[in-house]
């Protein structure tokens, strides 16, 4: 019988990366879309809220499952190809990271969160200067960058899936 820190590390590597997966899907599928029938004052100020909930929740979902798989690939040492498999898990879980940084804040996320910001403070007036069109084209981009993401995390389920198995 394994023991039961090589047994949870096995269930948050799959279930919390598949867990995390969806829930980054979720504002996707059903947040942007439902925000894209807002008003632009609205649109902002809402999508800074439901950014700053991925934000507080996604990075303590994604370390733990990379810690959990780091954890099983210097479990597994004997095994060459769970090694493998949970290395590559935990890095892909993590590229959420950089990728974030580096292809969704420059344009998109810093763009919507400052419209956002300036919209609590002063209403319509804070978005009056941006076209329409504009704002809801980023928007879309976002949800297809997250989409993304969310794709990056699933492989990480995977790949943690089948590390258990081998």
């Amino acid at each position: 019988m394994e023991n039961m820190a090589l047994a949870s590390a096995k269930v948050i590597s799959v279930t919390g990366a598949a867990f995390l997966s969806g829930f980054i899907a979720c504002f996707s599928h059903a947040g942007v879309p439902t925000l894209n029938k807002a008003p632009l004052d609205v649109l902002v100020q809402e999508f800074r809220h439901m950014y700053n909930i991925g934000k507080s929740t996604s990075p303590p979902l994604a370390l733990s499952v990379a810690l959990s798989n780091g954890f099983l690939a210097y479990s597994a040492r004997n095994n060459a190809q769970a090694v493998i498999l949970h290395t590559i898990a935990a890095v892909c879980v993590m590229c959420i990271v950089p990728f974030t940084l580096l292809y969704m804040d420059p344009k998109v996320n810093n763009t919507l969160l400052d419209l956002g910001e300036k919209a609590e403070r002063l209403g319509k007036k804070a978005v009056g200067h941006v076209s329409e069109a504009e704002v809801r084209g980023l928007l879309w981009r976002w949800r297809g960058l997250n989409f993304v993401r969310a794709g990056v995390v699933a492989v990480s389920a995977l790949l943690a899936a089948v590390a258990v198995v081998v």
